[in-house]
């Protein structure tokens, strides 16, 4: 006898329309990263977190959606409560379950914008569409940009965009290429895109624009869009660094913390190195005393013809949804000989104590450098289009180095700076703060009594006292115990 028939057991079906189920969303909504220990970029896990994160963001989530996303949750984990654990048969689940979990999340998190009309399919009889339109992307002329006048003498729409990379690598990247659509790059596959689980597999989604629909983000997505704008001053504080999952995701060799949320004063020659090393180049600089005092990040601003390319209002589409959103449109891509000229500047990002995080500060700027030359821009959009195009430019930057989210920074900034000890001065404060407790007739300690005692000997260093709480002045005080 080869083998034993086993009775048939039939499957258990839940016979309950998924409407009417009993909602589970309240068991996760709450649950952050759902694949823990930092998946790579290449693994369904990553892309679960990413998708899910956008999901349990949104913030007009509807019933039906809530039921959707739960039940897809628990199709990939299971268990009563929180923390949940994989499904015991998930490991033996194939790329067509991966990819519709993830397409289920994407499209409830995600708001797809076709680079092309799709055809409507006529349902017989009654002549009804299967489904309606997506939004889809237009002509750069619908998207309410600077026209210059060109050589031809018709009116040319440009755009702006913020980037970490230089000319010079940019033509070795053929322009502003989307991760998602650039398949002939490594970058591809080290994210993902080339696993039959991922949706931008699918022509379908990859041929697609992205916005991201959570409460926190409500902009482009990363991954299938180039962001860009009508002026560069409000794109400036592109890549921004204080985004530690997508854009600064260096940690440190020591601890395995985020830089982007590690003091500067706690950074090692290895966090130093870490920072240099990553795709954002982020340099460390030092102040007087040999502390590092800030990071600079070399970044540029591209000004771009929009010939061909597609794009999508995302600005006027998060304002008609309640949101504030970046000065930004999408576009699908940005050619290299789109590309009229670029504008070095560094960005300069200090810890902000209070934030608990890097911040953006200051940006400074180089001259404009027209691509390849001047001579050749001015063939394209003529002379009088390269001085119209250079004086924007000139007027984006004044507008950029006043913009009052960095100017804010800038004055904490200061304050911070002008308030933060040196060894030196600490050691001043702790012995004149132990001869003032020899003499002092205080039974207990008296730290306004203190402080002013201090002051009196040092004064300069009267604003950095007055700003220090209880905590910060016990320290002192438990210094000035070693010159008693």
């Amino acid at each position: 006898m080869i083998g034993k028939i086993q009775p048939y057991q039939a499957p258990t079906i839940n016979k309950i329309a998924p409407k009417d189920r009993e909602s589970r969303w309240p068991l996760v909504r709450d649950v952050a990263e759902a694949f823990a220990g930092d998946p790579g970029s290449d693994t369904f896990g990553f892309w679960f977190n990413y998708f899910w994160t956008e999901v349990q963001q949104l913030d007009r989530i509807t019933a039906l959606q809530q039921q959707k996303a739960a039940e897809v949750f628990f199709s990939v984990f299971e268990g009563a409560q929180a923390p949940f654990t994989l499904r015991a048969d998930f490991a033996g689940r194939d790329d067509a379950f991966k990819e519709n979990v993830l397409r289920q999340l994407l499209l409830i998190g995600f708001k797809r914008v076709a680079l092309d009309a799709p055809a409507m399919t006529v349902r017989s009889p009654g002549g009804r569409a299967l489904a309606p339109a997506p939004l889809v992307a237009s002509d750069a002329r619908a998207m309410n940009l600077k026209l210059l006048k060109s050589a031809t003498g018709g009116p040319t729409p440009i755009a702006f965009r913020a980037d970490g990379r230089s000319y010079d690598e940019l033509v070795q990247h053929k322009g502003f290429r989307v991760r998602a659509r650039s398949s002939d790059s490594p970058i591809y596959a080290r994210n993902g895109f080339d696993k039959a689980w991922h949706p931008f597999n699918n022509p379908v989604y990859a041929n697609s624009m992205f916005l991201r629909l959570g409460s926190k983000n409500a902009d482009n997505c990363l991954q299938t869009v180039i962001s860009v704008g009508a002026k560069f001053a409000g794109v400036t504080h592109f890549p921004i660094l204080s985004d530690y999952v997508l854009v600064f995701a260096a940690k440190s060799p020591s601890d395995a913390r985020f830089l982007a949320l590690k003091p500067l004063s706690e950074w090692t020659p290895a966090d130093e190195q870490t920072a240099r090393t990553h795709s954002q180049k982020v340099r460390a600089v030092r102040g007087p005393g040999g502390v590092i005092d800030h990071l600079e990040k070399d970044n540029y601003i591209y000004a771009f013809l929009t010939d061909g390319m597609k794009f999508f209002n995302t600005e006027q589409f998060f304002q008609s949804h309640g949101h504030t959103p970046f000065p930004e449109r999408g576009a699908n891509e940005v050619p290299i000989a789109n590309i009229l000229c670029e504008i070095h500047f560094v960005q300069k990002w200090y810890f902000s104590e209070a934030d608990g995080q890097i911040m953006l500060y200051e940006l400074a700027f180089d001259p404009i450098r027209w691509l390849p030359s001047v001579a050749f821009i001015e063939t394209l959009i003529g002379t009088s289009g390269r001085q119209e195009l250079e004086a924007k430019a000139l007027k984006e930057i004044a507008n950029a180095r006043s913009r009052s989210d960095i100017t804010g920074e800038k004055v904490k900034f200061e304050r911070q700076t002008r308030l933060r000890w040196t060894p030196q001065e600490r050691e001043q404060a702790a012995r004149a703060l132990a001869e003032h407790l020899k003499v002092t007739t205080a039974k207990t300690p008296n730290s306004p009594l203190e402080k002013k005692a201090v002051i009196s000997k040092h004064p300069s260093l009267k604003d950095k006292i007055d700003a220090m709480g209880p905590a910060d002045w016990g320290g002192i005080r438990v210094e000035a115990k070693k010159y008693a």
